[in-house]
């Protein structure tokens, strides 16, 4: 929905839509996940002693931090890109109800319209907070993972550079 509300244009080009969307997802995932990462990598550039502080506090807070971006980015960006594009965007069509359809080889898959889409806008909106949330907690984890294992790498070579 998004795509074409940005590009202001409806046509049967859904496969073209499609490909905006996905492309701008990625996009916009990966830098939220390196916007995400800053204060791992600040802790990692940190003296040997602030590294295993922030190390320890990161550890802990973690999951927190994960929750807390989720909810965040949800309220920053999920629901004013909803309000502010695409449900102005979809009232757009209120003189005409768009059927939208997708199809698989053995049938029609699912069916709405834009009305519907309107009608259930705020059970999508209050259901995508747990995808933030969870998403949130999904990132924390890679990037904590990460973070740990660089740890372990640093404190091993430094070992080996003592000792040799």
């Amino acid at each position: 929905m998004l795509s074409p509300s940005i590009t202001n244009s409806y046509s049967g080009n859904f496969q073209g839509a499609v490909d905006l969307g996905l492309a701008m997802h990625l996009l916009a995932g990966s830098l939220i996940g390196l916007i995400m990462s800053v204060p791992f990598m600040i802790f990692r550039s940190s003296t040997a002693s602030a590294a295993g502080k922030a190390g320890a506090f990161i550890q802990k807070y973690a999951p927190i931090y994960g929750i807390a971006f989720g909810v965040g980015l949800w309220i920053a960006v999920f629901v004013p890109i909803t309000y502010i594009i695409v449900v102005p965007y979809l009232n757009s069509f209120e003189t005409r109800d768009v059927y939208i359809g997708q199809q698989v080889p053995t049938g029609q898959l699912s069916s709405t319209t834009f009305f519907q889409l309107l009608s259930m806008l705020d059970r999508l909106v209050f259901g995508a907070i747990a995808f933030n949330i969870f998403y949130g907690l999904l990132t924390v984890i890679v990037i904590k993972s990460s973070f740990e294992k660089y740890l372990v790498y640093r404190r091993q070579t430094r070992r080996t550079e003592f000792s040799a």
